[in-house]
């Protein structure tokens, strides 16, 4: 739904698009649906998840390294700020999106 609505705004903003639908309309959808959005792109969107997760990873080794280490100190609270932002981004990019729903 929203790349219907995205494609009516971009007719209605470019005479040299518009003309083209009007000439070729299946042509003009056939290029409109090929564009990929970089956040609908798979690849970049498992690069995004595996640097978070390897940040996560890293901030959770290093903590326990300074927990359980040979000098065993109080963790970071700037490890516990990364751990907990990855998570958070992780829970924000893995869970489902909300779907538009018409009746």
């Amino acid at each position: 739904m929203k790349d219907i609505k995205r494609l009516v705004q971009n007719l209605e903003s470019s005479p040299e698009l518009k003309s083209r639908f009007q000439n070729d309309p299946i042509g003009v959808l056939r290029e409109e649906s090929n564009k990929n959005h970089p956040i609908l792109n798979e690849r970049v969107f498992l690069i995004v998840v595996r640097l978070v997760g390897g940040a996560l990873l890293l901030s959770i080794v290093l903590g326990s390294y300074m927990l359980f280490g040979e000098k065993a100190e109080e963790v970071d609270s700037f490890f516990v700020m990364i751990a907990s932002a990855c998570i958070g981004a992780l829970a924000g990019l893995l869970a489902p999106s909300p779907r538009e729903v018409t009746n």
